[in-house]
């Protein structure tokens, strides 16, 4: 066994799980010490080599663990909690990320120098906050109970749909310099959302049945629930590519609701 390649593995996981404890004991956002700590390893003084250490798994490895991440992120959010902020979350989502967009854009064409194609593609990626920046810094923040709900509410669902619009913009640009008519990109992002969608009530149903009708015993939840989300990403990639984020956040939505009603 090459022994740099487990050192590598562990050193990632070790210091990954240092830093969210340092964060908690010094009362600062995980992200950021998780950031300075990944640069450090990284670029800076290239103790850790993903490319080399992962190979070709490294992307494949990272979009299981975004899954994941998206997941559980799903399980907090409650529809008896959602429906006090319904407007700002909806706005957030939608008018949120075009303002964002036109924003980004337009610094990277005036300030950086960039040309349109790729100062918008930036901004679609900007658009993007997510749950591992959100999260971390809600939990060092006393914020007013609704404005908590909007913002966790906004950073998981903004994820899949950022991505998937990034997605969408690198593809146009490649294949056809952004020169796709806008109803073959909201068709793309419709079918790709709702094959998400769809893929992720059927499989939160299937678990949910499962779960409460106690199939399982207690020790296999948590195994048996990992790898239902690793397979509801899975087959969703499979069947429609990009879809897997929608599928896994709409999968804990569910899981997170049904449990609720059935308490």
């Amino acid at each position: 066994m090459d022994t740099s390649i487990l050192i590598g593995i562990t050193l990632v996981l070790v210091v990954g799980i240092a830093m969210q404890w340092f964060s908690w004991f010094v009362k600062v956002p995980s992200i950021l010490l998780l950031l300075v700590s990944g640069i450090l390893l990284g670029p800076v003084t290239g103790v850790i080599q993903p490319d080399e250490l992962f190979g070709d798994t490294l992307f494949p490895l990272v979009s299981l663990a975004v899954a994941i991440i998206l997941f559980e992120g799903g399980l907090s959010l409650r529809f008896s909690e959602g429906k006090r902020v319904a407007l700002p979350i909806i706005g957030s989502i939608t008018v949120g990320i075009l303002v964002t967009w036109l924003i980004c854009t337009s610094a990277a064409v005036y300030i950086l120098g960039m040309s349109i194609h790729l100062a918008v593609l930036l901004g679609a990626i900007l658009t993007v906050s997510g749950p591992t920046v959100i999260l971390p810094l809600l939990r060092s923040m006393r914020v007013k109970k609704d404005l908590h709900a909007t913002l966790k509410w906004e950073g998981i669902l903004i994820d899949p749909i950022g991505a998937l619009i990034s997605v969408l913009m690198l593809e146009a640009l490649i294949q056809h310099n952004l020169q796709v008519p806008t109803q073959a990109l909201l068709a793309d992002w419709f079918i790709t959302a709702a094959a998400g969608v769809l893929i992720g009530l059927a499989t939160g149903a299937l678990l949910g049945i499962i779960l409460l009708k106690y199939f399982i015993p207690d020790y296999l939840i948590n195994p048996v629930t990992l790898a239902c989300v690793l397979s509801c990403f899975t087959i969703s990639e499979s069947i429609h590519h990009e879809s897997g984020l929608f599928a896994v956040t709409v999968m804990g939505m569910l899981l997170a609701n049904l449990t609720s009603l059935n308490t």
